[in-house]
């Protein structure tokens, strides 16, 4: 299974080179002391998150926030072993930006790393003084392949619009015309995607729904900003807290433009 999960991310690599995909898979992971192997006693409320982004040429786009540890966070680091164990040997080391952020790129994955962080036998480890081994932790897994083309992580608001009425374009005429496509074309429509700021008067987060037409065509989940919360239901979405700008309550951590994470 490992060998054909690997095989089939390593296809969508191959065509996401050749279009807008910025990557092709992805996973925000907790960070937590309960983890930690072996057990270590920092505060409390010690913890993090780690968003981890497999791009189009396998290489691994991250950032691990921590707060309320012992002490600065000394090390980062991907170590290989599955839940529960530890492997005191770090495979992926990350760089540290300052205290309490690590965010970088690494090498691409060889073919064995990609098929071991399918798995989920890669985990987040992060160090301080206190505890060396590891203060929190968090193990790698319900990486979401990414399926769709258009995503407005990389396209204004006009081009995401064009790439998803491209990509509809390429069904054959009965799928146009049914009721998924058509749901499709409402959220996109409405959505927050490549807007600089709210309308006043759109307060609101409406998460709407992403059905098998939009995952074909539309890389991310649709925030769209709605007045009441019967705009939402009408749309067939659901209201979240928070607003769709400047971050994304329906698929956080937010893209740059807030509106999506592809």
């Amino acid at each position: 299974m490992r060998a054909f999960l690997a095989l089939a991310l390593l296809g969508l690599a191959s065509l996401a080179a050749t279009r807008a995909a910025a990557h092709v898979a992805d996973a925000t992971i907790p960070l937590t002391v309960a983890e930690a192997n072996p057990p270590t006693a920092p505060p409390a409320n010690a913890g993090g998150l780690a968003t981890i982004e497999v791009n189009a040429d396998l290489a691994l786009e991250y950032e691990v926030t921590v707060h309320d540890l012992s002490g600065a966070a000394l090390a980062a680091h991907l170590h290989r072993a599955p839940a529960g164990e530890s492997n005191p040997v770090p495979e992926i080391p990350l760089t540290k930006i300052d205290d309490t952020t690590f965010r970088g790129e690494t090498e691409p994955l060889t073919a064995d790393q990609l098929s071991t962080l399918l798995a989920g036998g890669f985990y987040v480890n992060v160090h301080t003084a206190a505890n060396l081994g590891g203060e929190v932790r968090g193990q790698i897994t319900g990486l979401d392949i990414v399926h769709g083309t258009c995503s407005c992580r990389t396209l204004s608001r006009k081009a995401f619009r064009k790439c998803v009425t491209g990509e509809i374009k390429k069904l054959d005429p009965t799928q146009r015309k049914a009721a998924e496509v058509k749901a499709l074309k409402r959220a996109v429509a409405k959505s927050a995607c490549g807007l600089p700021k709210l309308p006043k008067k759109k307060p609101l987060a409406c998460c709407l729904p992403i059905n098998e037409a939009a995952n074909t065509a539309v890389s991310g989940k649709l925030c769209a900003p709605v007045k009441k919360d019967t705009q939402c239901t009408a749309l067939g979405g659901t209201v979240t807290a928070g607003s769709c700008l400047p971050t994304n309550p329906c698929s956080p951590p937010a893209s740059p433009s807030g509106a999506f994470l592809d």
